[in-house]
């Protein structure tokens, strides 16, 4: 389909006039082709992303494209503060990504909370047990520094990231072994992520068998 918008020169959707890419960094060379026949029809493009989270190459996504079109245009914006990564994950993530050669150098700059790095020799996404002995340690003796505000403290809870969703498969099937309730407030409208989310008429939820 990509193929064919540009071989017809097929215009942009609604004929917009502003366009803004997010995640440029995992566009294909094919969708970047896309983009510059698209920009001709444009009074204004924008492309957000950072080679340093290209995570798609296996499906063709190259960040070089991305790059590229910001050679000697000079209207690059990198920005300078980040308001998720505390310091001391700051200084983990930038130590482990210079192992990159093929990469831009960038500054940016951490937040004001500490945060914490621990590295399990022996973990990985199948040894639940390290995974679970560390989220009862957290959640027995939080670190102040976690909380954005006083009220998570009365409620704290902790958050397990992974790169696929299949990751989670063991960790997940081993809460619901041992009763540890658990969900996803990012996808609540999921039932596979959130078990306790009560069924609609014609389904009916863990809870309703519960």
């Amino acid at each position: 389909l990509i193929e064919v918008a540009i071989d017809n020169d097929v215009p942009p959707p609604s004929n917009a006039d502003i366009m803004i890419c997010d995640e440029a960094q995992d566009f294909t060379r094919l969708e970047m082709d896309l983009v510059r026949l698209w920009s001709k029809r444009m009074t204004k493009v924008m492309l957000a992303g950072d080679d340093d989270q290209a995570i798609y190459g296996f499906r063709g996504g190259d960040h070089r494209a991305m790059l590229a079109l910001g050679d000697g245009a000079g209207h690059q914006k990198i920005l300078p503060q980040s308001y998720r990564v505390p310091v001391e994950v700051h200084r983990s993530a930038n130590q482990w990504i210079h192992q990159v050669s093929d990469r831009v150098e960038k500054d940016y700059f951490p937040t004001q909370r500490i945060g914490k790095v621990i590295h399990d020799p022996g973990g990985d996404f199948e040894n639940v047990i390290s995974i679970v002995k560390t989220i009862e340690m957290q959640l027995a003796e939080p670190d102040p520094d976690d909380f954005v505000a006083d009220e998570d403290k009365k409620d704290p809870k902790v958050m397990v990231l992974a790169s696929c969703a299949y990751m989670l498969g063991p960790l997940i099937g081993f809460l619901k072994e041992v009763g540890i309730p658990w969900y996803n407030p990012y996808r609540l409208e999921d039932n596979r992520w959130n078990p306790f989310k009560r069924g609609d008429s014609k389904k009916i939820s863990s809870l309703d068998r519960v």
